[in-house]
């Protein structure tokens, strides 16, 4: 098989043939149409140009464009290209013409007579055309032809512009007469410029193919027999016309394991006379990537409808291949992207719709299939009350270009259930329209936390609240307690002058009995308040728990009863009495917030033998006393029972309550090895029980029932710090009576100078802890630097909160709590100088 030839060599070899056989010119007789096989191969290019121009490339289809317009034009030419008869005299002169003609030259079919067409001749040509006419007079019966170009000035069509000559050719035979000739005027003016526009077409026709790396092929089914372009040999890897192009040769240039898949389509194509389109990877040895071609065929039919040849054209795609890999790997990338986003992902268009979204907007948000997602409206999982806030700030986002972060509420699954979501969204623009792309990412977590830690301010503040009620009640408390100090100790030292026959014995009596209850009522205060000092006491739970009930009945209303069952067995415990004070307050308050109305509340005391944690309760327990408060309140739910002993946990209405009751008496039972356990029911009540392990030392009765108190008489020095005037003065008074040297100074600062500067030694230091300028604590440390020798003793009303960690202060033989009598302070003295010594104990 051979390529195509343009069509402009075949047309030359015509004429060239013509030319050289003139003799075979007959006179009566012009041919102007091709011939069926060069319309064969016109058609063939044009065929050839569609398949170029479905690869998509822009300069194929202009190509194609142009070869159809100039194909029209040539085959008009050649099949009804319309031709000018004129009858001539031997000088020139028109004798008639026709329509054709007179549009030729220009002028009006009713002025050709006795028109000379020698006046309408180029000069350029005017001698050959008068060469020309006298030959074809001299011939006589033969057919004579010539070629000249008409005046310029002559040119009326508007077909041409007027800068360009039209070239006709003439052809002319003498009449029977031999006085005139009848002469043939055909305009080929436009057959040249046809030929001229092929040319040129064909030119870019193998530029095109050269350029974008095609070839085109003819297949004959029924001969079996092909013609390859010689691209289409470059493309196989094959030497050109080094084999036979053939069906066979082709199957062997696709790889081995898509033969029978590429074959199957040809041929199903071929069945069905359709035209195919088949893309296969080149089997070739050459190393490198692989090579993609893509064949595309139509087919051609006989008269009887049968497809008798394929023509196609072969197109090199393996750099698209490579561009769809790359964008099917970009695609793959992008998605995984999308995916791994720890959240929502979407893109909106401009009416709101989706357009885009991962998997956890589809499964866990929309709660729709795929095939459902798409123009979805983006606000439909919003929860209805945020829409409107959503709904506007996505045509901020699409009309304005802003960028929105907001913290909504969405839909799980079309709701009502519903998670905090932080919204984001900026504009994008894609082939000139506006989307929105954003992400979701879950916040209810963070907003639990904001709220949990909105909740914990306000109970914080709270809490400050009672704080700082407390400390107002403590510092009122510990002013009393300074002045109930100074009446007591007075009376005391009163009643030691006086005989009990005295008559103002019994008064004086009744003012001592009077202070110490009053005292006793401070002591509760300043253990409500916190500020009591902790110092664990061996003491009767059933007795303490009886001196409080006048408060407790105080503190709970005349609205509900308060019952007390105490144990018939011992209670003895060791833990400080405000503790105990301390629990039963925040138990009695609790259980009254949890009663509506009328209700009673029990307090029960009894003793329990428990196995410690991890132990087998039939082979060892220990004895406990549990104190239990119970009441027939709201009760606890059942999930918040394990909460309850949390700081700030509260199930009380907001405001009316800290949430530090519950986790301060845990944390009391803790620190002194106890246990704690609750027992609720909704509606029906609530039991909080209090375990504290049975004290077996001495007990308080016994403590109490002690033969009277030694009297301690002193000869040491004693340096007294107090900033109270009437409490240094007392205790001046006390230790002077028994027989002590006494140092005094009512600020530290003095105390410091004093003890600098004294002579003598100072065996012991009794100092207040709280105090103007610094603590006793921090005195202590001072002095002991300039008396390492020196004993030392605080006193205090309150508070723990103001000591610290330092051992001494919590040591039971350095302290003594305001107000206290002669004898116990001088017992405090004493133990403290003789730590050893007999009787020393807790004062």
């Amino acid at each position: 098989m051979h390529p195509l030839k343009p069509v402009s060599d075949n047309f030359s070899e015509l004429r060239a043939k013509a030319e050289a056989e003139p003799g075979k010119i007959h006179t009566n007789e012009v041919v102007f149409s091709a011939s069926p096989e060069e319309m064969r191969r016109l058609i063939h290019e044009l065929s050839v140009h569609q398949l170029e121009l479905e690869m998509q490339h822009e300069e194929l289809f202009q190509s194609r464009a142009e070869l159809e317009k100039s194909l029209n034009r040539y085959t008009d030419l050649y099949d009804f290209a319309p031709v000018g008869y004129l009858t001539l005299s031997q000088e020139s002169r028109i004798v008639e013409g026709n329509l054709t003609a007179a549009n030729i030259l220009g002028v009006s079919r009713s002025l050709l007579p006795d028109k000379y067409l020698y006046n309408f001749i180029a000069a350029r040509d005017s001698s050959l055309f008068t060469a020309f006419l006298a030959s074809v007079f001299k011939r006589k019966g033969e057919h004579s032809f010539c070629q000249v170009s008409l005046k310029q000035q002559s040119v009326q069509t508007e077909k041409l512009p007027p800068a360009n000559l039209i070239t006709v050719r003439l052809d002319a035979v003498v009449n029977d007469n031999g006085e005139q000739c009848r002469l043939a005027l055909s305009d080929i003016s436009r057959q040249q410029n046809a030929e001229s526009v092929i040319s040129a077409n064909n030119e870019r026709q193998q530029l095109i193919l050269k350029e974008t790396h095609s070839g085109f092929w003819e297949w004959d089914i029924q001969s079996n027999t092909n013609v390859w372009s010689d691209e289409l040999w470059q493309m196989y890897r094959l030497e050109p016309h080094s084999l036979e192009a053939s069906y066979e040769l082709w199957k062997e240039c696709i790889v081995p394991e898509e033969r029978p898949v590429i074959e199957h389509a040809v041929w199903h194509a071929v069945q069905q006379g359709e035209a195919f389109s088949i893309e296969w990877r080149l089997n070739t040895s050459i190393p490198g990537p692989d090579r993609w071609l893509m064949s595309k065929g139509i087919p051609f039919k006989d008269n009887r409808g049968q497809v008798t040849q394929y023509v196609g054209i072969v197109i090199d795609i393996s750099e698209l291949k490579r561009a769809q890999e790359t964008g099917i790997k970009a695609r793959l990338f992008s998605k995984n992207v999308i995916e791994s986003i720890p959240g929502a992902f979407y893109m909106i268009d401009a009416n709101a719709r989706l357009t885009s979204w991962n998997a956890i907007l589809r499964d866990e948000i929309a709660g729709k299939p795929e095939s459902e997602m798409m123009h979805t409206p983006a606000a439909s999982a919003i929860h209805p009350q945020d829409q409107a806030l959503v709904q506007q700030a996505i045509m901020r986002v699409l009309q304005g270009g802003v960028e929105e972060v907001l913290e909504v509420r969405v839909l799980l699954r079309g709701g009502p259930a519903f998670r905090w979501y932080l919204l984001t969204g900026r504009r994008i623009i894609i082939d000139g329209n506006a989307f929105m792309i954003g992400t979701g990412i879950d916040i209810t977590t963070k907003k639990q936390i904001e709220e949990a830690n909105a909740q914990l301010e306000m109970q914080l503040v709270q809490s400050q609240k009672m704080e700082m009620l407390g400390t107002l009640a403590g510092g009122i408390a510990h002013d009393f307690n300074n002045m109930l100090g100074v009446i007591l100790g007075y009376t005391e030292m009163l009643l030691d002058e006086r005989p009990s026959s005295d008559p103002l014995f019994a008064d004086l009596t009744a003012i001592r009995e009077a202070a110490s209850r009053s005292a006793e009522l401070t002591h509760q205060l300043l253990a409500f308040a916190r500020k009591q000092t902790v110092i664990p006491e061996v003491f009767q739970l059933n007795e303490a728990v009886e001196k409080l009930l006048p408060l407790l009945h105080r503190l709970i209303g005349e609205n509900i009863t308060l019952n007390w069952q105490p144990a018939s067995i011992d209670t003895q415990i060791k833990i400080d009495p405000s503790q105990i004070d301390q629990i039963l307050v925040n138990l009695c308050v609790n259980s009254k917030d949890a009663i509506t109305g009328n209700g009673t509340i029990t307090i029960k005391s009894g003793r329990s033998d428990l196995a410690e944690p991890g132990e087998d309760p039939s082979k060892k327990t220990t004895p406990y006393i549990a104190l239990s408060v119970t009441d027939d309140g709201c009760g606890i739910d059942k999930n918040d029972i394990p909460h309850i002993f949390e700081p700030f946990f509260t199930t009380k209405e907001q405001g009316k309550g800290t949430g530090l009751g519950l986790s301060t008496i845990y944390g009391i039972v803790k620190q002194n090895n106890g246990r704690i356990e609750c027992k609720s029911e909704p509606g029906t009540g609530t039991t909080i029980t209090i375990y504290l392990p049975l004290n077996r030392e001495q007990s308080a009765v016994d403590a109490l029932n002690r033969p009277e108190e030694q009297i301690f008489q002193g000869n040491h020095t004693i340096l007294i710090v107090e900033d109270e005037p009437g409490i240094l003065k007392l205790c001046k008074l006390m230790l002077e009576g028994k027989g002590y040297k006494v140092l005094s100074a009512e600020t530290p600062m003095q105390a410091i100078t004093l003890a600098d500067n004294y002579n003598d030694k100072i065996d012991l230091l009794l100092t207040d802890v709280i105090m103007p300028e610094m603590n006793g604590q921090d005195l202590a440390e001072i002095i002991a630097v300039l008396r390492p020798d020196m004993k030392i003793l605080f006193m205090s009303g309150y508070t723990a909160d103001a000591f610290g960690d330092t051992p001494n202060l919590h040591s039971e033989a350095h302290f003594i709590r305001k107000p206290f009598t002669i004898s116990s302070l001088t017992t405090a003295v004493n133990n403290t100088l003789n730590p050893g010594a007999p009787g020393s104990g807790v004062s």
